[in-house]
C-alpha cells in the first residue's frame, strides 16, 4: 500500500506549521542544553515537543521539502541536533524512554524500577508501553549503527525513542531521501544505569538519531514547540 504524502501546512502570519492536525512552531528555540530548552518560552499556548514531536516536524519537512517554510527547518536540522522533552535510561535489561521526565535539582531523575512498573499498556513488536505511552521499554537486541531504511522503520529502539511505530516508519521514509543510510546511535548492553538525552538531525548526508548522547549538558541543541 502506498502511503499518502503527510500533511505540512505553513502559516506565515503566525509562524506555525500544522502537521496531521497538530500545530508546531516554525522557529526553534536554542541553541541550548536540555534544561534551557525544557524551560524555554515557545509562545503562548505552546510547550516543548517531545522527541517524537521533533521527529514529526523534521520528517514531514523532509517529505515536503518544496513547501513554503520547509527549507528553514531543514537548515536547523543540518546546523544543530534537535532534542525534545524526552530522556532515556540504558539499564542492564534494555532501553527505557520517558517523555516529560521529572527534574530534581536541575537534573533528570529516572528510576528504572518505577518506570518499568508503569508498562501495563500496549506492546508493539518488542516495545512495551505505559497506558498513556509516555514510558516505553525494549530489551537489547535491536540494531544500532548504520542500517537500511526498511530496517530503520521497524527498529524497536527507534520506536522506543519516538514513541510510535508510524512515526518510526515516516522517519525511515524521510531517511531514504539522503545519500547515506540512516544511523541509530545506541548501546548494545550496559552494566549500569546511564541517563541520556536522545537527539536527531542530519549529519554526513544521512538522517541520524542518537540515543546515547549526553545532551543534558551539551548547549548546541535546538527544539521546536507544540500547541498544548
Amino acid at each position: 500500500m502506498v502511503r499518502a504524502k503527510p500533511s505540512f501546512n505553513y502559516n506565515d502570519n503566525n509562524g506555525t506549521i500544522e502537521i496531521d492536525g497538530r500545530v508546531y512552531t516554525a522557529e526553534p528555540q536554542g541553541p541550548g542544553n536540555f534544561l534551557k530548552l525544557k524551560k524555554a518560552n515557545y509562545g503562548e499556548g505552546f510547550v516543548q515537543a517531545t522527541l517524537g514531536g521533533q521527529s514529526m516536524i523534521y520528517s514531514r519537512t523532509i517529505l515536503n521539502s518544496e513547501a513554503q517554510g520547509a527549507q528553514k527547518i531543514m537548515h536547523t536540522g543540518r546546523a544543530y541536533w534537535l532534542l525534545g522533552d524526552t530522556a532515556v535510561i540504558w539499564t542492564s535489561e534494555g532501553l527505557i524512554a520517558q517523555d516529560k521526565p521529572e527534574l530534581r535539582e536541575g537534573r533528570i531523575y529516572m528510576v528504572p524500577e518505577a518506570l518499568m512498573s508503569q508498562l501495563d499498556g500496549k506492546q508493539i513488536r518488542d516495545v512495551r508501553f505505559s497506558d498513556e505511552g509516555k514510558v516505553r521499554f525494549t530489551p537489547y537486541g535491536f540494531k544500532v549503527g548504520e542500517q537500511k531504511p526498511s530496517d530503520f522503520a521497524k527498529n524497536a529502539g527507534l520506536i522506543t525513542l519516538l514513541g510510535d511505530e508510524e512515526e518510526a516508519e515516516l522517519m525511515a521514509e524521510a531517511s531514504a531521501k539522503f545519500r547515506n543510510k540512516p544511523f541509530l546511535g545506541g548501546f548494545i548492553s550496559s552494566q549500569e544505569n546511564l541517563i541520556r538525552v536522545p537527539v536527531l538531525g542530519e549529519n554526513d548526508d544521512r538522517l541520524g538519531i542518537g540515543g546515547y548522547d549526553w545532551g543534558e549538558f551539551d548547549d548546541d541543541r535546538c527544539s521546536f514547540g507544540v500547541l498544548k
